[in-house]
């Protein structure tokens, strides 16, 4: 994905959107932005990424291998997606596959060039996936689907009493 494209990803406290067009250099076409994996230090986590599908592949390999190292394509001090994990906490993953505990848990996290409507869309009571299919709605460089991990289902096995109690946002 070339830097102008938009990239829509969101997470509202339980599940990962993210759309899945990738255009480049005029060529559009489906490819997943969507990832489960488990880091050697943090764990299983979601991730979700946007970037050049090149640069998003080395990035996963990256994660899973927690090698830090610049990617082409990317820009050290750019985020260019957010990861989730078992605990609830929410990464912002930078260019040289940096994850850094960005947001407090069960907050509303928004990524991309789009980020500030996916925001707006949360807060005013839409889903992470409801706020995805809306910007996919008014944009046309966006979309093809909206694919999404649900936290409850990928860390089903993960059994903590202090979430019992969560905001059902």
């Amino acid at each position: 994905f070339p830097s102008h494209d938009i990239q829509l990803i969101a997470f509202d406290g339980k599940t990962l959107a993210a759309d899945t067009m990738y255009d480049q250099g005029g060529h559009k076409g489906f490819c997943s932005k969507l990832e489960v994996l488990n880091h050697p230090i943090i764990g299983k986590m979601m991730v979700a990424l946007s970037g050049s599908i090149r640069g998003s592949s080395l990035m996963m390999l990256q994660l899973e291998s927690n090698t830090i190292k610049q990617v082409d394509d990317y820009d050290i001090t750019g985020v260019y997606g957010i990861a989730v994990d078992s605990a609830k906490n929410v990464y912002n993953i930078y260019g040289d596959g940096y994850c850094v505990i960005e947001h407090p848990k069960n907050q509303f996290m928004a990524s991309g060039s789009c980020y500030e409507f996916l925001y707006g869309a949360m807060y005013a009571g839409c889903s992470a996936e409801r706020a995805v299919g809306l910007a996919m709605e008014f944009r046309t460089d966006a979309g093809n689907d909206c694919q999404t991990l649900v936290w409850a289902e990928v860390f089903k096995d993960y059994q903590n009493e202090r979430f019992k109690d969560d905001p059902p946002y």
